[in-house]
């Protein structure tokens, strides 16, 4: 019998120049997360440890954004979406083997095991904000970083007002963004915190799932992945379209 493969669906990597509060603003006061994390790290936390079992191969993984800290909102577009498009560029690198000063053990057998990519999007503001903001990210990722993009991410869960969350992800924006999203074939990863914020999370995600399925097409397609915290393990996956 061979060995099963394994894709790891959800991972962070930071590079040492984004280690920081102001690349991530959670990076607050010591955080533990605070320093590099690269491929040799990672290689080396999934390599087969003496007495386990030999019956698994990682195949590669899914490189999920890390929450990259926005600018004003007053700022040139570009400009307030800075950190999330640097962190596109990390991944062009990761994928290319050509890392910048400072970043290690990145060429092109490690970016192999880049299979896909779950990036950053400004879903909030609508289809064309959202158009824009890919036409910009595209051309950043290069080709074939972009190539292995197969969806978006926009985190939720730390709106804890109710009333403010519901607006915002039943509101025609988020629900329109997403549409377009699915019909460009990609997914939607999106998180919700019923330990500290609540039930009414979930619910409320249901609701846009129903507003964005409304009248799409059955030749339309699209995946919405949830999950919860603080365990973020995948709880449910759904046609968006």
């Amino acid at each position: 019998m061979g060995l099963q493969a394994i894709l790891d669906s959800h991972v962070h990597l930071i590079p040492r120049s984004a280690a920081n509060s102001t690349s991530h603003t959670w990076m607050q006061g010591g955080h533990p997360l605070q320093r590099q994390w690269d491929v040799l790290q990672y290689i080396d936390a999934t390599t087969n440890r003496s007495g386990q079992s030999e019956a698994f191969q990682l195949r590669g993984f899914v490189y999920v954004e890390t929450d990259r800290a926005l600018g004003s909102a007053d700022l040139d577009p570009q400009e307030r979406w800075r950190g999330p498009l640097d962190e596109v560029a990390f991944v062009r690198r990761l994928v290319e083997g050509t890392p910048q000063e400072g970043e290690t053990n990145l060429d092109a057998r490690h970016g192999a095991l880049l299979l896909g990519s779950v990036l950053w999007a400004p879903v909030d503001q609508g289809p064309q904000v959202l158009l824009q903001y890919l036409k910009l990210a595209e051309d950043v990722a290069g080709p074939l970083a972009w190539r292995k993009v197969k969806g978006f991410r926009y985190l939720v869960q730390g709106i804890k007002d109710q009333r403010a969350f519901t607006n915002l992800v039943t509101g025609d924006a988020f629900v329109e963004a997403l549409k377009l999203l699915g019909k460009m074939g990609y997914a939607f990863d999106v998180g919700v915190d019923q330990r500290q914020g609540g039930v009414w999370q979930l619910q409320g995600l249901l609701e846009c799932i129903r507003r964005v399925r409304s009248g799409c097409k059955q030749d339309e397609h699209g995946v919405f992945v949830l999950s919860e915290r603080p365990a973020l393990r995948q709880v449910e996956r759904r046609s968006m379209c």
